[in-house]
């Protein structure tokens, strides 16, 4: 099973497949979804890290992606897997390459694909006919972008940007001996020492365009190497440049500009502006797909640049979620405090500017938002703020639990404190707990009761309205509690989620675990979850990709996934218990069940 839909909270790069599909990449997974249902993707997996640069050929047949670190600590080098798109398989795997994958491109007969680092002045030529390494190619300094621009029977022309310079190595292929050879040229500048330092490229013969740091266009003639002209399009850097064709580009900065002209008679003739910069951009069948630095994907007309959003991304990793039947509360640090749509495929309804580190759902299906200057914001499923407390914390709110009665939140200094909805401000307090208190739930069957689990390896039951502590179960070694729930049916147990990934069953209010579950992948749970009408089933989740799902009534596990590649840090179903969302630093994942 896979999520239904999924947001993205980092900005990366997406590229056209054909008239109605994209593929973008998702921490360590490839994605691909349609322009119809820009939420709803298929995964690719294959890569053990984070996707730092991936490229499409220009037949749409060919994809090589690459990751920013090695696979394994037994590994030497960085791999960049190549994937055939038809099929969605791969082909083979690249490995020798030192650093994280910076700059990846594909030749347009889809031969040869070149790949840099961030740490090494190579350039990797690599033969997807032979399967093998053809050469490699060494401008002494680390390249800023690569470009083939230009094709012809054994021969490819690919042009390099590095340390404010440009360079073109003409490489052939000598089919009576089976060898590769270069030659390189530097573009001459003739701006009386002048240097522009350039941040993407790209070329149609006769022509090389270079986007610099400062929103200006390079045109360069690629048979003289000459600069022919520039032209200035905004202040912003220029991230991405597409050729539509041999008069006419399209360039990325704040806003999406299209250059036209010939030989030295180049201006900008058209421009729409984006509400944040544009960071890549791809152009198939008249229409651009492009994404912007607050990772929004937007499907712009290529005649009319008429824009239309499809997808609204998350903007910031995701630390804690909640929901009611329709909509979805995530709490974004510094960024804000999100709502979202989750009726359907997953949407952002708005961003609230609020900075939050946890929230809660409230039974009036209003939300409870725990900031980082320690106060607390009741919000309308609209957007609206009802009310905010005054600073109760002095700290962030790390923790939160409601009830009809109260609010009990927990911060960074260990402290347990209540807030009723009636006084909206702080009516006691009580250090409970020595260090970050990690999650706060109801006592089942005692209205003034809460359980908690915190950084100190404790899980407490506490007195809410004195600050007695009623009961303290203390973990043993050095492994922490993560996460707690109680079962609903009238057992009692205190399921608590552990840093080694175990879940452990207290015996609440007596002390002593009844029963002990390890997760199928064993790695650290960070959230967990009852799912609502089944006390029985629990959701797990954290550093794994995976979620991992266990029926206590038959004792088996389920694997759901992959979800997310970065660390999980919430789970919550929904009232009705048909919706289960994963909060995670790569974005916010819907699963229905």
């Amino acid at each position: 099973m896979r999520p239904s839909s999924f947001l993205p909270s980092q900005c990366c790069r997406a590229e056209w497949l054909d008239a109605d599909h994209y593929v973008t990449s998702i921490g360590y997974n490839l994605a691909i979804a349609s322009i119809s249902e820009p939420s709803e993707f298929e995964f690719l997996e294959g890569h053990s890290q984070t996707i730092s640069a991936f490229a499409v050929s220009k037949d749409k047949t060919l994809l090589a992606s690459g990751q920013a670190g090695k696979e394994d600590a037994n590994e030497k080098s960085t791999p960049v897997i190549l994937w055939d798109l038809n099929s969605r398989r791969q082909i083979m795997v690249l490995r020798g390459h030192k650093g994280a994958i910076k700059n990846i491109s594909i030749s347009e007969d889809n031969r040869l694909v070149a790949v840099s680092t961030d740490i090494s002045t190579n350039i990797w030529i690599w033969d997807t006919q032979e399967q093998d390494l053809a050469m490699f190619l060494d401008p002494g300094v680390i390249p800023s972008t690569i470009c083939f621009a230009g094709t012809n029977k054994n021969e490819w022309n690919l042009h390099i940007t590095y340390d404010r310079r440009l360079c073109e190595y003409v490489i052939k292929f000598d089919h009576r001996t089976f060898e590769y050879s270069e030659k390189h040229d530097l573009y001459t500048n003739p701006t009386n020492g002048y240097f522009r330092s350039y941040t993407s490229s790209c070329g149609e013969f006769p022509y090389f365009f270079a986007g610099s740091v400062s929103g200006e266009v390079s045109i360069y003639n690629a048979t003289s190497r000459t600069l022919r002209t520039f032209v200035e399009i905004d202040q912003f850097a220029l991230a991405s440049m597409v050729v539509l064709d041999p008069k006419t580009i399209a360039v990325g900065g704040q806003s999406l500009s299209l250059v036209t002209g010939d030989d030295t008679n180049w201006k900008c003739s058209k421009q729409v502006k984006f509400d944040a910069p544009i960071s890549f951009m791809s152009y198939f069948n008249g229409r651009f797909l492009i994404r912007t630095e607050d990772t929004c994907l937007y499907l712009v007309d290529g005649k009319s640049l008429r824009s239309q959003k499809i997808l609204d991304g998350i903007r910031a990793p995701v630390l804690s979620v909640t929901c009611n039947n329709r909509i979805a509360c995530a709490a974004l640090g510094k960024t804000g405090t999100a709502l979202l749509n989750v009726s359907g495929p997953i949407s952002l309804i708005t961003i609230v500017n609020v900075q939050s580190k946890t929230v809660c759902a409230m039974p009036n299906n209003d939300f409870i938002v725990g900031l980082l200057d320690g106060s607390l914001v009741c919000l309308k499923e609209n957007g609206s703020i009802a009310y905010r407390t005054p600073s109760i914390h002095r700290g962030p709110i790390t923790a939160l639990c409601v009830t009809k009665e109260f609010i009990c939140s927990g911060g960074e200094d260990g402290f347990l404190r209540l807030v009723t909805h009636q006084s909206r401000s702080l009516v006691n307090e009580s250090l409970v707990h020595n260090g970050v208190v990690h999650q706060i739930i109801p006592a089942e069957g005692f209205p003034q009761r809460v359980h908690s689990v915190a950084a100190d390896r404790t899980l407490t039951t506490t007195e809410i309205t004195t600050g007695k502590r009623i009961c303290q179960q203390v973990g043993t070694g050095r492994i922490g509690f993560q996460a707690c729930q109680q079962f609903k049916d009238g057992e009692g147990e205190v399921i608590v989620g552990m840093g080694d990934g175990s879940l452990k069953a207290y015996d609440w209010p007596r002390k002593g675990i009844i029963f002990e579950e390890r997760t199928p992948d064993g790695l650290q749970i960070n959230s967990i979850a009852l799912k609502p009408g089944n006390g029985r089933v629990l959701a797990c989740a954290g550093v794994c990709e995976y979620i991992s799902m266990i029926d206590f009534q038959t004792g088996s596990w389920s694997v759901f996934g992959p979800a997310h590649t970065l660390e999980t840090h919430s789970l919550c179903w929904s009232p009705d218990g048909k919706i289960l969302l994963s909060a995670a630093d790569d974005g916010l994942a819907l699963w229905k069940f």
